[in-house]
């Protein structure tokens, strides 16, 4: 393996690890933590100097998804995404019952997530690495070797038995040369959003205004000519900040994100947007007359960009018509959220009796042994994903993803041949719901 260029010793270069994951969020979070709690030596990269993912990098502060929608909000996901729920509510988190369609979420503080998945991946056995990117996976014999990148010291590589592609954008996938969904290739990508937080605002008088009032007042400002507001309907919402609100409002469409000149662009329209809403607010909303721009996120949200092509892809009929099979390692309820290109957002509830499985095949590339992707970049159709993207179903199937590595490792079986019954008794038996 090839060292690094500046002033590394050469530690991590000489090891092998069971698996590499690939991607710090929700996803990449559950799949190696469950891997190093199976006693996998394990190694979670991440490019950015924390953990989270959207959840803390764009700042979506709240967990949806772990609930059904609806007036009896049924558990969905448990296991390691609900034990972090849990430590965000020990630090001033708060659950909000009605999260604009989606069900029950929970509401935290982005900066104490980050310290709380710190704790988690250390106390794993985890081994970290922060400000790293990949920049090339290909196949060596039984195992697979990973480029990273870090800034302070270039290149340098590891192996691993197994990878675990929790990118988000399928990045490893791609860069190993395995089948992927190109962004856009199933019609138009979900929106963008720049997520902000309004310091000095009056909740109580801001938040008194309905969300479907203040959609109309942004349609009317927007239909003016006064005011440039591509997003009508957006959330606002309390966070454990006091005189503080989230806004998720901003909208960016039709950017393929793997373009980098397009992801630019997007990030720059994304801030003119944030100083063109806090415009609106000020001067057309109860309770913003001295509010401010307290913090926008450090990246843009993204919802979709490329996808695995797996055994099995995860259909919208699959959500309509709540679809479950003794293949599950996950379990679905919200509805299909597509944020396009026009001014609203198209909302579909899943069928059936509320829920809908993920199989564990649909985290399987067609080609590609020792191998799997979860998270968003899970192989699903457009709009399956735009479900299916949730927080919590991505901690699920990150979590997923680490126990079927530590089947595999200690079956000596190939990874996408494990028994996935034995993988749903070990999802079932660390609180997992399947």
């Amino acid at each position: 393996m090839s060292a690094p260029a500046h002033g590394r010793t050469d530690e991590m270069v000489a090891e092998r690890f069971d698996v590499v994951v690939v991607g710090g969020g929700p996803a990449g979070v559950a799949a190696a933590v469950a891997a190093g709690r199976e006693g996998l030596r394990t190694a979670l990269v991440e490019w950015h100097g924390y953990f989270g993912g959207s959840r803390t990098a764009a700042a979506v502060d709240t967990f949806y998804g772990f609930w059904t929608p609806g007036g009896e909000a049924r558990p969905v996901v448990g296991g390691i995404g609900l034990e972090i729920v849990e430590a965000t509510l020990g630090r001033g988190g708060f659950r909000r019952e009605n999260t604009y369609g989606a069900g029950p979420g929970v509401t935290y503080d982005v900066h104490d997530l980050k310290l709380v998945l710190d704790d988690l991946v250390l106390g794993a056995g985890v081994r970290p690495v922060l400000h790293t990117s990949v920049s090339g996976v290909r196949r060596d014999g039984d195992d697979w070797e990973v480029t990273l990148v870090t800034p302070t010291c270039g290149p340098w590589s590891v192996r691993a038995g197994t990878v675990v592609d929790t990118t988000g954008d399928a990045t490893a996938a791609a860069l190993a040369g395995l089948p992927v969904v190109l962004p856009g290739e199933q019609g138009p990508v979900q929106s963008l959003t720049s997520i902000f937080f309004l310091g000095g605002v009056d909740v109580d008088a801001a938040l008194a205004v309905s969300h479907e009032e203040r959609s109309e007042l942004t349609r009317q400002a927007d239909e003016s000519g006064s005011y440039r507001l591509p997003r009508h309907e957006g959330s606002l919402h309390r966070t454990p900040r006091p005189g503080m609100l989230q806004a998720n409002i901003v909208r960016v469409a039709d950017v393929d994100v793997t373009d980098p000149a397009a992801l630019t662009a997007a990030e720059i329209e994304g801030r003119r947007q944030v100083v063109e809403y806090l415009r609106f607010f000020r001067d057309r909303l109860p309770g913003f007359a001295d509010a401010y721009v307290a913090e926008i996120a450090p990246q843009i949200g993204i919802r979709e960009s490329r996808r695995i092509r797996g055994v099995t892809t995860l259909t919208e009929s699959d959500v309509l018509d709540g679809v479950r099979d003794d293949q599950a390692i996950a379990l679905a309820a919200a509805p299909i959220e597509d944020h396009r290109a026009c001014s609203d957002t198209r909302w579909a509830p899943v069928g059936g009796d509320g829920l809908y499985s993920i199989p564990f095949q649909a985290l399987v590339p067609t080609t590609g042994e020792g191998f799997l992707a979860a998270g968003r970049c899970l192989s699903a159709e457009h709009a399956a994903q735009a479900s299916a993207r949730n927080s919590a179903q991505a901690f699920a199937t990150g979590e997923a993803a680490g126990y079927a590595t530590a089947l595999a490792v200690r079956s000596g079986v190939a990874l996408r041949a494990i028994d996935v019954q034995e993988l749903r008794a070990r999802i079932r038996g660390n609180g997992g719901l399947v």
